[in-house]
Order: C-alpha cells, then structure tokens, then sequence
C-alpha cells in the first residue's frame, strides 16, 4: 500500500511539474496494479481509493471517472485470478491497458476526437505503459521471473 500512495503522491507532482499533461504517465494506475496484484483481496478498497484520489483534480465527469477506476479495479482483479501476475511485464501490460480504457473513455465522453489528441493519448499510454519497469527499478525490487539459463 506504500508503493499504491508514492505512485498517487508521484503522480500528483508530475501532473503540475510537466508542460503537458500527455507527458504524465498515469502513475495513480501504476499503482493501482502493483497493490492489487500484491493483495488482490483489497481490490476494492484500492480501486475506490483510486478513483477518489483522481476526482480530487477532475473537473468534470466525476461519475464516469469513479465508474471506470472501480471497473479497472474489478477487472485487474480477475485477471489476476487467472495469471500469474508477478511479473512485471505482465503488470506493464495491466497498466496500459488500463490506462488505454481510461483515457480513451475520457476522450469517448468530451468527445474530443483529432490526430493531435490521439497522438497525445497514445504516448501517456505508451508511457502508463512502461512505468511499472521505472517503478520496480526505483523501489529496487525484482521480477519474480525466474529465467532459463
């Protein structure tokens, strides 16, 4: 759960410190993975926590946000049911992909559809995407894959 609060409290400071918000990666789901994947029995409360942390600064949609945090939750959940999800990489692909359903809907609701735009979501997934390696790099942990020598 620290790991789930540095990567909120991270994601924070990154939002304000960048030039666009494109550039920030969605560390709030980052970390949203890492703790579900760490105890998936807290799935829910993490997911809530989750969703309230990112209405603190969403201007509009709070609903729809909350809806798609608690869905994101609910499916990581059950993909954990079925995988081993230790690995990072495997934690990589959970982070994009849920950041891609996230910030798409977003867009999907604003109704905010140009190259410009999508170029922009595309790379805040890409870099949602590859967060979790900085995450484990950073806290000094390692994979749990054991590689065939």
């Amino acid at each position: 759960m620290l790991t789930f609060a540095v990567c909120i409290l991270a994601h924070a400071v990154l939002a304000v410190s960048l030039p666009s918000p494109w550039l920030v990666p969605n560390l709030t789901l980052v970390g949203m993975a890492q703790a579900i994947t760490t105890r998936p029995s807290r799935w829910f409360m993490v997911s809530v926590l989750a969703a309230l942390s990112v209405m603190g600064w969403a201007i509009r949609f709070a609903a729809p946000i909350f809806a798609g945090y608690w869905l994101v939750g609910a499916a990581m959940r059950v993909i954990i049911g079925q995988w081993e999800t230790a690995d990072v990489r495997l934690q990589c692909v959970l982070a994009g992909v849920a950041c891609a359903c996230v910030t798409f809907g977003a867009l999907w609701l604003d109704g905010l559809w140009s190259w410009r735009i999508l170029g922009g979501a595309l790379v805040h997934v890409a870099a949602t995407g590859c967060a979790p390696l900085a995450v484990h790099r950073l806290l000094g942990r390692r994979s749990r894959v054991r590689r065939a020598i």
